[in-house]
């Protein structure tokens, strides 16, 4: 039976062969091993910036052309690690498309095109495409769900996570469906049972879209089962514990439910604390938009207001104050709604945490090819 390949999305190791190591040292292969030592200590060096990194993986893939040849699954490999260190928006330019087609290719010509090593490379394709062209990102995730298919029952654990990783990247382009979610939801459940994590990130996104059609009172019972259960360290659950605590607040101060709000926005900043931070900084969770004045509807100028204000301890907002503003009725709207913000509050040292002089600016302008209708920023 097929040996599962493991491509982590942040470092591919490359295939060498013995026979690449057994002839005389070039040219070619001192820059290659060069550059690509310079790649492995930029990588495993949390603090190289980003830029670096890149440069150093550019340079790595490069000569790795020269070494390997262009369509050697090495080259591929090397070009799939300077992709991944690029920017969403990058990885979506035209030539950095092309980049991962190739790559995409040798890999399908290298492994076949049923083998589960192709998965991680057309990950990486809906990446360069989601929401540029449609047809690619859609061809891309119907690929990678016919090969995810064959190895569900030898390896659902990794398979699973595979398909939360492309849902995932739909989501982060706006193309997320809560059939797909709910879908995988059903097949984890099953696989790896009710509090896996997979299990509950799905779970956790439907919630998302419950939210997102007001059916509030169905993502607060999911999300409740996820801040519900026993306390972990494990830094992925604990992300999705303040992830949806993060969610409750807001539904409940939408309901303007502020005790249930508060509860749950404390719970952000402790949570925040456990996964490393040394103390938690007051954060929003919750805005709402002001309505734009009617006094100042002819004005097509639009306004902005400069507000003082603090956040208590329960991450409610207090002590309001105008500091600038265009007139009098932007201040009064802007006071209004800065007044039902939410923010998960200061937490240090074990105890939640006042922040006095906290400053926001409200902008209002009027958005004229709609016939002056108000818009908030």
């Amino acid at each position: 039976m097929r040996q599962l390949f493991v491509i982590g999305l942040g470092l591919c190791a490359l295939l060498f062969s013995n026979s690449v190591y057994s002839e005389e040292a070039s040219a070619a292969q001192q820059r290659f091993q060069s550059s690509y030592q310079a790649y492995l200590t930029a990588r495993q060096t949390p603090t190289t910036p980003t830029d670096e990194l890149q440069q150093v993986a550019r340079e790595a893939w490069q000569a790795g052309q020269d070494y390997f040849g262009e369509n050697d699954i090495n080259t591929a490999t090397l070009l799939m690690n300077y992709l991944l260190s690029l920017a969403p928006e990058t990885l979506q330019q035209e030539q950095y498309q092309q980049l991962t087609a190739q790559m995409i290719t040798v890999f399908r010509s290298a492994y076949g095109e049923d083998a589960y090593e192709v998965v991680a490379p057309l990950l990486i394709g809906v990446r360069s495409v989601a929401g540029k062209d449609s047809a690619a990102t859609k061809g891309y995730v119907q690929e990678a769900e016919t090969i995810l298919n064959q190895y569900v029952n030898e390896q659902p654990e990794r398979v699973i996570g595979m398909r939360v990783l492309f849902a995932t990247e739909l989501l982060n382009h706006g193309l997320s469906e809560k059939s797909r979610w709910q879908k995988l939801y059903q097949l984890s459940a099953e696989r790896l049972g009710d509090t896996h994590l997979h299990t509950l990130t799905a779970a956790y996104n439907i919630a998302s879209h419950d939210e997102a059609d007001n059916n509030h009172t169905s993502a607060m019972s999911t999300l409740r089962r996820i801040v519900n259960l026993p306390e972990s360290d494990a830094p992925e659950m604990l992300k999705l514990r303040i992830a949806a605590h993060t969610s409750l607040a807001r539904i409940h101060s939408k309901r303007k439910e502020d005790k249930e709000a508060a509860l749950h926005a404390q719970s952000v900043s402790r949570l925040s604390v456990n996964l490393g931070e040394a103390k938690h900084e007051p954060t929003v969770i919750y805005r709402t938009s002001p309505s734009y004045p009617t006094e100042e509807l002819q004005n097509d100028k639009g306004g902005a207001v400069l507000l003082s204000f603090a956040v208590n301890e329960d991450g409610g907002v207090s002590d309001i104050e105008v500091v600038e503003q265009t007139s009098e009725y932007f201040g009064i709207a802007a006071k209004e709604a800065l007044a039902m913000w939410r923010y998960a509050p200061g937490f240090v040292n074990g105890e939640f945490v006042r922040a006095d002089g906290l400053k926001v600016q409200l902008d209002f302008s009027i958005e004229k090819q709609s016939g002056k209708r108000p818009i908030f920023f």
